[in-house]
């Protein structure tokens, strides 16, 4: 899509560039996709979607084919389905119309887009207009980064080093694997900045993996915020409280440049460790990435170390709903689910079921048993 394009779907700006950078996105606010229900016509088709998929899985054994026509045609739907689910985002026409971004091009020279960016002299618009529609996404402050920074591909690795089996995640989709790890990164974000004690060893951590031991790890005490897409975010735990105490510390140590070193110094003991409990909370990186490179499945082995040194408890942050994982998973594993919460009777009752119906049924049992995929589980 190029510029007149763009322009045409309603943005209000969008500004070439040959190369899109961190920096760029410094002083704009930001605009996300809301959740609006399917057309009939799209859920008929969702639906048909899925049950060929199951049927695919039934004919090889619930597993994802690897090559031949069943697997082009399983791709081929998996990728409908993201798209369809995709559609049940959407940026508000009133917002969008303020908001604008960049034209550029990606990697593998293709064309790319950063989209729902406001600039300063709009924000007090939209302001006004999130107020007037008392809108459920609350106006956000400017923006320092917005891209997730890839590993450092340039690091000794010990490849043979052994590392913990992830968990299953068998019949999840790459979409719902960002949203549950999405999910998990916010809950461990908001759990770390409560204990300032494991803040401090997260950073000495950081530090000595980067200095010493040339690892990858789940916080990067760079420090950079990963940015979480809106499509996951849908799915995340409030984050709010986390945002007012980074909030909170802007304000406190705003200032002339080459002060901030002072304003440290001046710091009780209490107060620098709240400090550091959100520079290294809001660091965390323990989202999804389709590729299983080495670094990656370090990164992760220690997300899933840092979720069992905090005890984090999921069924306080997550809870299995039909529009957020049943209905995007495959009937045998919403049956697998139905079991292990509720009981094999409890699966035996959905049997038969279409999917979108087994899927809301499968709600209640399994939200009022707290069960969690084995993604989100912690090891204690």
């Amino acid at each position: 899509m190029e510029v007149p394009a763009l322009l045409a779907a309603g943005w209000k700006w969008i500004e070439p560039v040959p190369e899109h950078t961190h920096e760029m996105v410094r002083g704009y606010a930001r605009i996300q996709r809301r959740y609006r229900p399917l057309s009939a016509e799209l859920e008929a088709r969702q639906a048909t979607l899925s049950d060929r998929m199951d049927e695919i899985a039934e004919e090889i054994g619930h597993s994802e084919p690897e090559d031949g026509p069943l697997a082009d045609e399983y791709r081929t739907i998996a990728g409908e389905l993201e798209c369809i689910e995709a559609q049940q985002y959407a940026f508000d026409p009133a917002e969008l119309a303020l908001a604008g971004g960049w034209l550029t091009i990606d990697e593998d020279g293709n064309l790319s887009t950063k989209l729902g960016y406001v600039k300063a002299e709009d924000v007090p618009l939209l302001d006004a207009l999130r107020q007037v529609s008392h809108s459920p996404i609350k106006a956000r402050g400017r923006e320092d980064a917005d891209e997730t920074e890839g590993p450092d591909d340039g690091a000794d690795e010990d490849r043979s080093s052994p590392l913990p089996s992830p968990a299953s995640t068998t019949g999840l989709s790459d979409a719902l694997l960002t949203d549950l790890h999405a999910a998990r990164t916010v809950a461990l974000r908001l759990e770390v900045a409560q204990r300032p004690d494991i803040a401090l060893r997260l950073v000495a951590h950081s530090l000595a993996a980067q200095i010493v031991t040339h690892e990858t790890t789940a916080a990067r005490v760079s420090v950079s915020e990963t940015s979480i897409p809106a499509l996951a975010k849908a799915h995340c735990p409030d984050d709010e409280p986390l945002k007012a105490r980074i909030g909170h510390w802007k304000l406190r140590l705003a200032g002339k440049a080459g002060q901030l070193w002072g304003a440290i110094l001046a710091l009780n003991d209490e107060d620098l460790l709240d400090l550091i409990a959100v520079c290294a909370a809001i660091s965390i990186d323990a989202t999804h990435s389709k590729f299983a490179d080495f670094s990656n499945k370090q990164r992760m082995a220690h997300a899933d170390q840092l979720a069992t040194t905090l005890q984090l408890d999921m069924t306080r942050y997550w809870t299995a709903t039909a529009e957020g994982f049943l209905s995007r998973v495959s009937k045998a594993t919403i049956l697998e689910a139905t079991a292990e919460a509720a009981g094999e009777a409890a699966a035996a009752d959905l049997d038969g079921l279409k999917k979108p119906a087994m899927a809301v049924a499968a709600e209640k049992a399994v939200s009022d048993q707290s069960w969690l995929p084995a993604v989100l589980r912690t090891t204690l």
